[in-house]
């Protein structure tokens, strides 16, 4: 009986499973891919309930039996009440009465189609994240109670509520339904969003007819609209396929339903994915479309990813896509596929002058138009081309793309202007100097959506010659900063544009070529500084505030063009606060000190003080400043600069009326970046003139402006004066002594990524036994890639380097050694690129042979060794040999070097025979089978002793081949005493041999001389 109810079961299943995978799979006699089709089938999706249309019923496929398609449930939940059809309101039916965004990140301009509250389904033109919620705010009659997805929304006194739209994993609906209290009457608004999240295995959706075919005079291409999941299209057919291409890729299924827009199924797919991954092209039954608009979805399930409780949880969702598609209501499609226009026209600045389109006919599709220069108004700042456009049917849809911007042409749509036109090209009055052509299209789209046809504008505008000056240089301005009040600037001049009859030559290219230069009117302002900077301008040093005129000149030998532009130098606000705490000092020491200066010297300089310090407070924290403002605080500094020399000067003292030359070695100065202040000369006497005399004055010290530091990244000018001592006064006019010093920049280091690898005869070198560490050859050089970009484009460069000894190098061991490239060079010439794919440094092995002169340790009872080395031993019916190199381990109780090399072993029982190859040791396993399980080879109880000591020893070592550190002297000693009794075999077995062999040489001997 169990047996019986186990069959039963067993084929219940069988026919379920069976039956799941009719539906499912759509086996039939048509195949598109790797995925079985159900014979055709036509669904025709319920009609809305104001079609007078009768609905159809479904017709069975001849010869099969009506097989109700099964509907995928929703993956992660129960089986759900379909949503009803959405009812337009009758007659006292609640609406939405207002909608509008009340967020700052979402607006109704997203939502498609515009709000009507006679229009019930919406979609949100976008893609989400699961729990992205959009919040709008609507107005309903107060008494209507209203939910989103079931739960109940907040209706204030005045009708108001909010309404939050959710973007779910579960699906795109979301249910906005109202309820009037007293009458029970409702209305249900459908808001689609799209959540993103799940693999869309399926893509390249297109409309072909029943038949499969393409067919472009009746079907519109599906047109996705803005950044979402929904498709429109337009058709004049009654049926259509839905075709797309699915490539689910390896170990992955794509599982989707085709449902309408009141979550029919209608046709439902499942493909698995194949080692290949090519796409497969899949067509849907055909779907049977009522006159007008029609919705269809492409629910895609699978698993997407979530936060639950803290932790990453899988979960099942369903991906949606949407097909908006229009049937045309016309029975004879022709007479709405009207793309011809009325008119095209084409205007300068004005959209009521000439029309430069003057053979305009609705046939014609191509159009060209040539302007000049002279046709546009270089008075004006800006010159507009418009178009106007003048269909021939309000039906028709117009799109307009292409045109000339200020950043150059373009193929974007153009928006119709509140003028009517189209604004096509914008040219500023520097534009007009160079030649400019585009083309700008008009797609006139027929009243059925589907027919369409292109006309093209070409234009072509001549250019013209000439030099522009950029704005922002005309009216250049630097700042001198008190850590670096004398510095070099760079005047970039890079931008400015020549153009040789509508030909653009940059300023960067002129420069590069030496025609384009500058001369500077007033150089006690700024003064030129070498050559020009790779293209971008002209190195300029600051060397006083105050504007001068540069020209500017443009000379190929054969165009000549000229500009003016002005440079001004200002002092910064932080120059202000510094020289305000130099006058402070200054002051504070004279008053401390034992210097004695004019009546009213002080009070002036307290006086300037303050009044520096009324302007400082005023700009100190007023951001980015003027031309003006920066002229005021130039003139506050000036001016305290002068109090505190007018002060200097008051001093009651000697009178000095000039100072003797510096020496040229320490007026001018040169320092190293990084140098301290004691590397400057700085003299303690100067020689100066007083009463017509020279005089030597000492006790005078100097003090630099800006202040010594020690290091910084710019090359740094320091201007030192001189602080003489109390009882001297400098007469007006007379300059003080200055040292300059001028410290260099900071060197920055070359960095290197990557070595052009060594010849593999340098990369692993075999040397004699016996050779020197100085002997061996390494290059000094490596020649590596600049790290300046991602490729190559550094160039080459040679960096020297030293070889480290990674292994201790012995050229009386034989072994391998490694040595490993250094840069050789100070870190701030050259240092290594972070984060590059591999190391720039090489390695180079070097090998020692072994000694060509016989082994230099015989190999042990083991066939352990160092160098070439032969060994020889016999016990009881077994003998072997062995020989070997390097590191190697033998059978029992060879004499085999250490190795690459080969070992026999013979033995006068049943023997077994062994070789061993070396990778730097080489075993090989001996059998002895002789009577009685004895062997004739079998090593004695020391012999064990002394080859584990040997192999253990060996384990010490490092590993690269070195000599052992056990004495082989020592073991074959031992050796001896041990197997004595063998030995003495042996030799009696020799000693007879030679015997025999003596007696066989005097028997050859003695019968030669018989013969003779």
């Amino acid at each position: 009986m169990r047996i019986k109810k186990l069959i039963l079961k067993t084929t219940g299943m069988a026919v379920m499973i069976s039956m799941l995978f009719t539906n499912t799979y759509v086996q039939a006699t048509e195949k598109t891919g790797n995925l079985s089709v159900m014979e055709e089938e036509t669904v025709t999706p319920i009609p809305d309930s104001n079609e007078e249309d009768v609905v159809p019923t479904e017709t069975p496929t001849p010869g099969t039996e009506e097989v109700t398609p099964t509907q995928a449930p929703t993956p992660g939940t129960e089986e759900v009440t379909p949503t009803p059809t959405p009812v337009p309101a009758e007659k006292g039916a609640p609406q939405i009465l207002t909608l509008e965004a009340a967020d700052n990140i979402s607006n109704l301009e997203k939502m498609s189609p515009a709000f009507s509250s006679d229009i019930y389904e919406y979609h949100f033109l976008d893609n989400g994240p699961e729990g992205r919620l959009r919040t709008m705010r609507a107005t309903v009659d107060p008494d209507v109670l209203v939910t989103v997805n079931g739960e109940e929304t907040e209706v204030n006194a005045n009708g108001g509520c909010t309404l939050v739209i959710p973007y779910k994993g579960s699906g795109s609906e979301n249910d906005v339904t109202l309820t009037r209290k007293e009458t029970g009457e409702t209305t249900t608004y459908q808001f689609h969003t799209y959540f993103y999240g799940i693999t869309n295995y399926s893509g390249q959706y297109t409309l072909v007819n029943s038949n499969k075919q393409e067919d472009t005079a009746n079907i519109s291409k599906l047109t996705v609209q803005g950044n979402s999941r929904v498709y429109d299209a337009t058709t004049n057919l009654s049926k259509v396929r839905l075709r797309m291409s699915v490539r689910p890729g390896e170990n992955k299924v794509f599982h989707a339903d085709l449902t309408d827009k009141n979550n029919k199924t209608i046709d439902s797919f499942m493909l698995a994915g194949g080692e290949d991954g090519e796409p497969v092209i899949i067509d849907s039954k055909p779907l049977s479309l009522e006159k007008g608009d029609n919705i269809f979805y492409l629910k895609c399930y699978g698993i997407y990813k979530r936060w639950e409780d803290g932790h990453e949880a899988e979960v099942e969702g369903i991906l949606t896509v949407t097909f908006r598609i229009h049937r045309n209501p016309v029975d004879d499609p022709e007479t709405n596929a009207n793309t011809a226009l009325d008119g095209i026209s084409l205007f300068i600045n004005g959209v009521d002058g000439r029309d430069y389109i003057k053979d305009f006919s609705p046939d014609k599709k191509e159009y060209t138009v040539k302007l000049t220069n002279q046709e546009f108004d270089e008075a004006l700042s800006n010159n507009h081309l418009w178009m106007k456009v003048k269909e021939s049917d309000s039906g028709q849809q117009i799109r307009v793309y292409g045109g000339s911007t200020m950043h150059g042409v373009t193929t974007d749509d153009i928006k119709k202007n509140s003028n009517g036109c189209y604004l096509v090209a914008d040219y500023t009055a520097n534009d007009l100097y160079s030649e400019d052509s585009f083309t700008v299209e008009i797609r006139v789209t027929a009243p059925d959506k589907i027919t369409s046809d292109i006309y093209r504008i070409t234009v072509w505008r001549n250019g013209k010659s000439g030099m522009i000056v950029p704005d922002i240089y005309r009216n250049t301005s630097f700042m001198i900063v008190p850590s670096r009040p004398d510095r070099v600037m760079v005047l970039v001049l890079a931008s400015v544009d020549i153009y040789d009859n509508g030909i653009r030559i940059t300023g960067s290219q002129a420069i590069s070529e030496g025609k384009l230069k500058i001369k500077i009117q007033n150089t006690d302002v700024i003064s030129e500084e070498g050559k020009p900077t790779s293209g971008s301008g002209f190195p300029v040093r600051l060397n006083n505030p105050g504007t001068t005129p540069v020209q500017v000149t443009y000379d190929n030998g054969k165009s000549h063009y000229e500009a003016q532009i002005s440079v001004s130098v200002y002092y910064s606000i932080l120059s202000l606060k510094n020289e305000i705490s130099i006058a402070q000092e200054l002051l504070d020491s004279a008053k401390s000190g034992s210097r004695i200066y004019a009546d009213g010297a002080e009070e002036a300089l307290s006086l300037a003080i303050s009044s520096a310090r009324q302007v400082y407070n005023t700009y100190a924290d007023a951001g980015k400043l003027s031309s003006k403002e920066l002229q005021i605080i130039t003139e506050a500094v000036k001016t305290l600069q002068s109090a505190e020399d007018t002060f200097n000067r008051s001093e009651v003292g000697k009178k000095i009326t000039a100072f003797l030359p510096l020496d040229e070695s320490v007026a001018v100065q040169n320092v190293k970046n990084g140098a301290s202040i004691s590397n400057v000369k700085q003299p303690g006497t100067l020689e100066a003139v007083i009463d017509g005399k020279t005089v030597t004055i000492s006790g005078v010290v100097w003090t630099s402006r800006p202040t010594w530091q020690t290091s910084v990244d710019e090359e740094t000018v320091y201007r030192f004066t001189p602080k003489l001592p109390a009882g001297y006064v400098v007469m007006e006019g007379v300059n003080y002594p200055v040292i300059t010093v001028t410290r260099k920049a900071k060197t920055l280091p070359i960095e290197v990524k990557r070595t052009i690898p060594l010849d593999e005869s340098v990369l692993v070198q075999h040397v004699p036994y016996g050779t020197l560490r100085s002997e061996l050859n390494f290059p000094g050089y490596l020649e590596m890639y600049r790290d300046i970009t991602a490729g190559d484009e550094g160039g080459r460069i040679q960096i020297p380097v030293r070889w480290e000894d990674l292994d201790g190098y012995d050229g009386n061991t034989p072994a391998s050694y490694g040595f490993l490239s250094v840069i050789n060079a100070p870190s701030d010439e050259f240092k290594l690129a972070q984060n590059t794919s591999q190391t720039p440094m090489q390695t180079i092995t070097i090998i020692v042979d072994p000694p060509k002169d016989g082994g230099n340790t015989g190999g042990d009872d083991q066939g352990n060794g160092n160098g070439n080395g032969n060994g020889k031993s016999s016990s009881g019916n077994s003998s072997k040999k062995g020989n070997g190199k390097n590191s190697g381990s033998g059978g029992s109780r060879d004499g085999s070097g250490n190795g690459m090399g080969q070992q026999e072993q013979k033995s006068s029982g049943d023997a077994g025979e062994a070789s061993g190859e070396d990778t730097n040791k080489t075993t090989s396993d001996v059998e002895h089978n002789n009577d009685g399980g004895k062997s004739g080879g079998a090593l004695k109880g020391s012999d064990i002793q002394k080859h584990a000591g040997a192999q253990e020893q060996q384990k010490d070592s490092d590993g690269t081949g070195k000599k052992s550190r056990w004495k082989v002297a020592e073991i074959v000693r031992d050796t001896v005493e041990s197997h004595s009794g063998e030995f003495i075999f042996l030799g009696v077995m020799i000693a007879l041999l030679l015997l025999y062999g003596g007696f066989r040489e005097y028997r050859r001997h003695r019968n030669d001389d018989r013969k003779k």
